[in-house]
């Protein structure tokens, strides 16, 4: 283990293409509201401040993997 980071970024990554393939598969079974809803929204509607501050420290650390990872979800 000598990148720790690399290892999140990498989780974030295979995270973001798990996401993006449930929310593919709910909309191919006809569940559009559910496929284009993103999972966090309910989250960040309860929690404004603690969200923004995940996002910025996420991209801030993890960069690219992070925010595809958040997109997707």
């Amino acid at each position: 283990m000598t990148d720790i980071r690399g290892y999140i970024a990498a989780g974030f990554a295979i995270l973001a293409v798990l996401f993006a393939l449930s929310t593919y598969q709910d909309i191919i079974h006809g569940n559009l509201n559910e496929g284009l809803t993103p999972g966090w929204i309910d989250f960040a509607i309860a929690h404004p401040t603690l969200f923004a501050l995940m996002l910025v420290a996420g991209a801030a650390l993890f960069g690219g993997s992070f925010n595809a990872a958040v997109s997707n979800t």
